[in-house]
């Protein structure tokens, strides 16, 4: 990903919040990969208005979900979007995003490229219309290819057709915005 297209990757052994900061200041960091309790800090911690953080173009929140309200307020503080993303491990390791310039709040993006993305009736297996709620199944190159020595694991998740079952329930919007 990153490191093959030239990317410069900054990384920390531990998260540290000011050095953090310290570090977005010093390098200029224009997207900042992050948890809910990050963006919880970044939103109302004071060590935050010590720092200057407007080379951030986005923060992407990933591994827990993260609320709207507070994705907005963080947004509104450090003037960048806060957005999320949805994924799993076995889907190696997210099957939305959200692109800069796509920011809608609630919403976990959209369906990354080379990937398919279905809302089906969990009791009738039916598709659902735009807006409708169902499971969320993915399919495509990142679904991984089963658990390991264990068929029937593999097979209660994903199905012949190679849909993986997430289990949650979600809808896609008129946009293409996938919510849980």
């Amino acid at each position: 990903g990153l490191l093959a297209n030239g990317v410069t990757v900054v990384t920390l052994p531990r998260f540290d919040l000011e050095q953090a900061l310290g570090l977005i200041q010093r390098h200029r960091i224009t997207r900042l990969f992050a948890v809910p309790p990050v963006v919880l800090a970044l939103a109302k911690h004071p060590l935050v208005d010590s720092y200057d953080l407007s080379s951030l173009t986005q923060v992407f929140s990933g591994a827990a979900p993260l609320g709207a309200d507070l994705a907005q307020e963080a947004s509104a503080r450090i003037g960048c979007e806060v957005v999320q993303g949805y994924g799993m491990t076995e889907l190696s390791p997210v099957s939305h995003t959200t692109p800069p310039g796509m920011f809608k709040p609630g919403t976990s993006g959209v369906t990354v490229s080379n990937t398919e993305s279905r809302i089906v009736d969990p009791d009738t297996g039916e598709d659902q219309p735009v807006g409708g709620r169902g499971e969320l199944w993915v399919r495509g190159p990142l679904v991984m290819r089963g658990y390991l020595n264990n068929p029937e694991a593999t097979a209660a998740t994903i199905d012949a057709d190679g849909w993986l079952h997430t289990g949650d329930v979600a809808v896609i919007d008129e946009d293409g915005h996938m919510t849980i």
